[in-house]
């Protein structure tokens, strides 16, 4: 047969009278051809009886059989082949049923593993297994790895492996086992790469076999015929053949962490949706059926649940987990934005179709330009509706065939949050179609359906952090309450005033407790090797007692730092000793804190950027003239709150006291002015973690780098490059989606070293993902520059290793 290229092989499939088999044999081939084989593996001896070659595949075992393999592991390797120039098996003779038990048997009595990529569990086992090698395990130690680990999820083509054995999918999605997973982030403080780690295989006559087939074929036809992707993504159409490559797999068991997932599937089985997951828990666990859906998730493990979800369409998952989100079932933080690693998807040399992220405005699949998606959304719904003439009136066309020229001069000239409004969300007609298409609905038209539907176009604008935010609204109630009161003339009024300003103090102890979390964690970490430049509340707070005192002196009494929180005379006497902490930094010695050479790679002879971090705290790396400038700006602060007379107020209004004793309001009122001063102080000066969004970069001729950054009040701050130091969060590698912090001043004192750091707030997914990724300062790649240590995905096929292999 002459060399077939990709359509060929589709009229193939077309005109073969049982195409389905094809492809379901082809699944049933990738999910036992990327195993990892127990060390002890002899082929089931039903495989001479499953597999019957094709007139092509018997010339092969005709050219190898003076090596006498057993019959059972020449039909296997037969079988993993699959195809070369001809089918090597006869699809219409084979029995797929047998195969299918054979392989769910070898699963479940551990002599095929398919190792599990979701999460962190083989991660984390890796680590604590403590293996000296880092590239490639031995089959021994890949025994070990694997022991005791839930069999993975993957999904070829219909069918989804995992504990549960082989299930049926109602899609097509390609997520194969691979040889080879990322395991380890290794502890050169410039690298931030996931490695990835080869499974040994054991010397086996199936892998012997598998050799002379594949020298075989390659003397027979010379050349390869292009099968894979064709029959792989079969029956999608080449229009859509791009779905079967679907984050899903690594999406759910990555982003939908612990209870959420159990919450997800609760919610799929007592919709019409879980009639095809109750179908298969008859089969595989009859022993749970009868139970409520609660009950049954009880008796379902984590991964089980997992591989059942994968039994559903990608877009009905889509939408349960929309509307849980929606109704607060999986809370996500304003600040997070859930999506599977880059370098976990190249170690897993998966090359998804479209993104899949997850903020708190809901779900998308990130796939098309935005801009040209809300175009083609615009025209189709308005021209479905029979609307086009309104369309033109409200994009203002002079003529009714410039229509698609004039609205894309309108696109281009406003907002997408002005375009929404305007051209969708006006028309209840338009704002469904639209809604529909993106898996979605608009239930009222306002600012959140707007939002949303920002969001699941694909555009990333600033959002609210929430806490200055929140403040600036209740000090703003607290002033006008005053001066509507005025002088309060009752009990019933000075109530008023006391709940409406309470409110703003205890805000205030929130604020006042992390901008001293956040000054102390910036200072007194070691980003490049403990943060990877990831803030977090919860571990900011942990260093506050450890940076300024676990209990400090207060006049007569003492106060201790709570790292759930602190009240307002704790939060003020810990920001003066900040205020004293920081003032000392310049003179300290810093000696003490610098670290090994051989924590960082050597720079190239010929550099002309540097790696910063030479300490084990930041503030030893910073410039003294930095130090001394952050230093007058937390002195500043201080000023402003003591010329309010911050604690006087709150004690004045938070106790019962005589009409004659209760705070004047002009008294209250420059309170609130000076809070309301302190409040835009630390914000502009970015003395709290404040929330930035990339909104575009841009380059001119000589590469110089402008990269705009705008909160989300509009403002923006400009970052110029090309960087000047090295080992830092760069925007280049970062999500739109997922905002950073600007960190306080230039702390290197250098140009174009402004520091990002990422951040993250407490969910059950951040809880997951804490201390991760765990770095082993015994596992380094010597010699290997680190940005060269990620593996890229192959367009070569993933074959059996060789016997040799050890």
């Amino acid at each position: 047969m002459a060399q077939l290229n990709g359509h060929q092989v589709r009229d193939f499939l077309r005109e073969h009278e049982c195409p389905n088999r094809i492809a379901q044999a082809y699944a049933l081939r990738c999910l036992v051809h990327t195993a990892t084989f127990a060390n002890d593996f002899a082929a089931d001896a039903r495989w001479v009886d499953a597999i019957v070659p094709s007139e092509a595949g018997m010339q092969i075992l005709d050219a190898i059989s003076s090596y006498s393999y057993p019959p059972a592991d020449e039909r296997l390797a037969l079988f993993g082949h699959f195809w070369y120039q001809d089918p090597l098996i006869d699809f219409t003779e084979s029995d797929f049923d047998l195969i299918h038990t054979i392989i769910e048997q070898n699963s479940t009595n551990k002599q095929i593993f398919w190792p599990l990529a979701q999460g962190r569990i083989l991660y984390d086992r890796f680590l604590e297994l403590g293996f000296s090698r880092t590239d490639s395990l031995t089959p021994q130690e890949t025994a070990d790895l694997l022991a005791d680990v839930p069999q993975g999820i993957y999904q070829a083509g219909g069918i989804v492996s995992g504990p549960l054995g082989l299930v049926a999918s109602q899609c097509i999605r390609n997520f194969r086992p691979r040889n080879g997973l990322g395991l380890w982030h290794c502890s050169m403080l410039d690298c931030r790469k996931l490695h990835r780690v080869q499974f040994g295989r054991p010397r086996i006559r199936l892998a012997e076999a598998y050799d002379k087939i594949a020298d075989a074929t390659v003397d027979h036809w010379k050349d390869e015929s292009r099968w894979e992707w064709p029959v792989a993504s079969w029956p999608l159409s080449p229009e859509n053949d791009w779905k079967s490559l679907s984050e899903m797999p690594l999406f759910l068991g990555d982003c939908i962490v612990d209870s959420e997932r159990a919450v997800l599937l609760k919610a799929v089985l007592e919709s019409s949706d879980g009639a095809p997951i109750r179908e298969i828990l008859r089969k595989k666990r009859s022993d749970i059926t009868s139970g409520k859906s609660a009950d049954i998730l009880k008796e379902l493990s984590g991964m089980e649940q997992l591989q059942l979800l994968l039994v559903l369409q990608d877009e009905t998952i889509l939408r349960h987990i929309d509307e849980l989100v929606r109704e607060g079932a999986i809370v996500v933080p304003t600040t997070e934005v859930r999506e599977v690693d880059n370098s976990k998807l190249a170690t897993c040399r998966l090359r998804a179709g479209a993104s899949i992220e997850l903020s708190s405005l809901g779900i998308r699949t990130v796939r098309q330009s935005p801009i040209l998606l809300l175009r083609h959304l615009v025209m189709k719904s308005y021209m479905e509706a029979a609307e086009l003439a309104d369309l033109n009136w409200r994009i203002g066309t002079k003529e009714a065939s410039d229509t698609e020229s004039t609205l894309f001069e309108f696109l281009r000239a406003a907002t997408p949050s002005v375009a929404i409004d305007k051209l969708v969300l006006t028309s209840p007609r338009i704002a469904n179609s639209v809604a529909r298409e993106l898996n979605t609905e608009v239930r009222t038209p306002g600012e959140e359906s707007r939002k949303s539907l920002e969001w699941k176009l694909g555009f990333d604008l600033p959002r609210d952090g929430g806490r200055l935010a929140m403040i600036g609204a209740l000090l703003d109630r607290f002033r006008d309450t005053l001066s509507r009161i005025g002088t309060p003339a009752c009990d019933a009024e000075r109530h008023e005033i006391r709940s409406s300003g309470v409110n703003a103090f205890v805000e205030l102890e929130g604020v006042l407790d992390e901008v001293i979390s956040y000054l102390v964690w910036f200072l007194y970490s070691d980003h490049a090797k403990d943060t990877h430049f990831l803030y977090t509340k919860k571990s900011a707070s942990r260093l506050v007692p450890t940076a300024l005192g676990a209990i400090l002196s207060s006049g007569d009494e003492a106060v201790a730092w709570n790292t759930s929180g602190n009240a307002l005379g704790t939060c003020l006497r810990y920001f003066q000793e900040l205020e004293k902490w920081i003032g000392e930094l310049p003179l300290k010695d810093r000696d003490c804190l610098k670290r090994d050479n051989d924590a960082m790679n050597p720079s190239p002879s010929d550099s002309v950027t540097i790696f910063p971090f030479k300490h084990s705290q930041m503030w030893a790396d910073a410039s003294a003239a930095a130090l001394r400038q952050l230093g007058t700006l937390i002195e500043r602060a201080a000023k402003i709150l003591n010329q309010g007379s911050v604690p006087a107020s709150r004690n004045g209004l938070e106790h019962f006291r005589e009409p004659s004793l209760f705070p004047s309001t002009d008294k209250l009122l420059a309170t609130v002015e000076s809070m309301q001063e302190f409040i835009r102080f630390i914000d502009e000066e970015r003395l709290f973690p404040k929330l930035y969004w990339i909104g575009g970069t841009t380059t001119d001729s000589y590469g110089q780098r402008s990269i705009r950054l705008i909160d989300s009040g509009n403002t923006f701050h400009v970052m110029h490059g090309p960087r000047t130091v090295v080992g830092t969060l760069v925007t280049r590698g970062l999500s739109r989606a997922r905002p950073v912090l600007l960190a306080p001043g230039n702390i290197f004192g250098l140009p174009n070293s402004e520091l990002l750091f990422e951040i993250r707030q407490d969910s059950e997914y951040s809880s997951y993902w804490e201390n991760y990724p765990a770095r082993d300062d015994n596992l380094i790649l010597a010699g290997i520059e680190p940005e060269r240590q990620l593996d890229e995905p192959s367009d070569e096929p993933e074959f059996l290793p060789t016997a040799a292999h050890d």
